[in-house]
């Protein structure tokens, strides 16, 4: 077999002006290929290559920041995932995402601080913040218009002389009893079968202390069975008071009685 080439450029497929570079650096053979694809277009420094090594960035990664920004050398781009203190695939991901959150926003990028900001992280994370807080609202907006008419269905008081029931009132409820409790009820299924009709999310709250959580319920809306009753991290630490369960279970009789008397 015959070698592809000899000399520095008929073995790597790269100009001997960077012979000097290659010398001192001590480059993988993935960073070879970078600085190879980025030479076809323009100068790659010796301060460009350590950076490439540095932050393992790609041409892959450079054309992919391109397509977003619709401008930048490649020079620029590399100097800017530096400065950003981002590794090449961590900056793209993180600049896609600033990107996209900001076409949901409907805010367009189209100037220099907006395109380049001074610190992508901090304006990736308020970004993040006002889509947490419209998603909020829409959330919101969706569990009082579908829970205005399935809690005319429901039996909004039960209690005893121990326990009570208290019904979610906000979307946002779903997610602090969660919290309070240390279980899954904040999961987005859980809220969604809430307001869909299929099974009831309750919490039962000792009649004293009707603002302190205490085990959350679900219920189904289907055949009225309790489907799990919990307390505070699935009941690990403590088990359930079998009046709790019982309690629960009233409830749903309560909801099968009510439903039969107003349909």
């Amino acid at each position: 077999l015959k070698p592809a080439g000899s000399g520095f450029y008929g073995v790597l497929g790269i100009s001997k002006q960077y012979l000097p570079i290659y010398r001192k650096l001590n480059l993988s053979y993935h960073n070879h290929i970078s600085i190879r694809s980025f030479a076809k277009e323009e100068f790659i420094s010796e301060e460009l290559a350590e950076i490439i090594i540095k932050r393992n960035i790609t041409k892959e990664h450079v054309d992919g920041i391109r397509n977003l920004s619709g401008k930048g050398s490649i020079g620029k781009i590399i100097r800017y995932i530096d400065k950003q203190d981002f590794y090449g695939n961590e900056f793209l991901n993180e600049y896609r995402d600033y990107f996209s959150m900001a076409k949901q926003l409907g805010a367009e990028l189209r100037h220099k601080y907006d395109i380049w900001p001074k610190s992508l992280r901090e304006e990736h994370d308020k970004l993040s913040e006002k889509i947490n807080i419209l998603k909020d609202q829409i959330a919101e907006k969706e569990f009082l218009e579908k829970t205005s008419e399935l809690y005319k269905t429901i039996p909004r008081e039960f209690k005893n002389k121990k326990l009570m029931i208290k019904l979610p009132e906000h979307a946002g409820d779903f997610g602090a009893e969660g919290q309070n409790l240390k279980i899954c009820v904040g999961s987005y299924n859980y809220r969604y079968n809430h307001i869909a009709g299929r099974s009831l999310i309750c919490f039962i709250r000792k009649t004293e202390s009707p603002d302190e959580s205490f085990v959350c319920c679900e219920i189904s809306l289907k055949n009225y069975k309790v489907i799990q009753v919990h307390g505070y991290k699935n009941d690990a630490d403590k088990p359930l008071p079998k009046e709790v369960k019982k309690f629960a279970e009233e409830y749903a009789e309560k909801i099968k009685s009510f439903r039969k008397e107003i349909s």
